[in-house]
């Protein structure tokens, strides 16, 4: 996508926010779990996540679907769908496990 010219800029937007999504994971890494500001940050991160994949679901996958039209037997989007449902429970998993301690 991002050697099509139609697709670069979203493909640019794409790449910064996933960089944004790591720092921010970075900072964590960083922060003591018990810190006020940890649970604020990890918050944020769980909702520019979520905006983030659908905004890619709705408008870069349906460019992408052009592009990977051979994917006659949904053999991408079913790994796909997987790993969103693993990468989602995961969030969930940290979130609950921050609010129980």
């Amino acid at each position: 996508m991002i050697g099509r010219p139609h697709g670069q800029d979203e493909a640019r937007l794409s790449i910064a926010e996933h960089k944004e999504l790591d720092d921010i994971m970075e900072e964590l890494n960083e922060m003591d779990m018990s810190s006020p500001g940890w649970l604020t940050r990890f918050k944020t991160l769980k909702q520019e996540y979520k905006d983030h994949m659908e905004e890619e679901e709705e408008d870069i996958f349906s460019k992408a679907r052009e592009v990977l039209s051979d994917d006659k037997d949904g053999t991408i989007a079913e790994r796909f769908s997987k790993r969103k449902r693993e990468e989602l429970d995961l969030v969930n998993q940290k979130a609950d496990e921050s609010l129980e301690e």
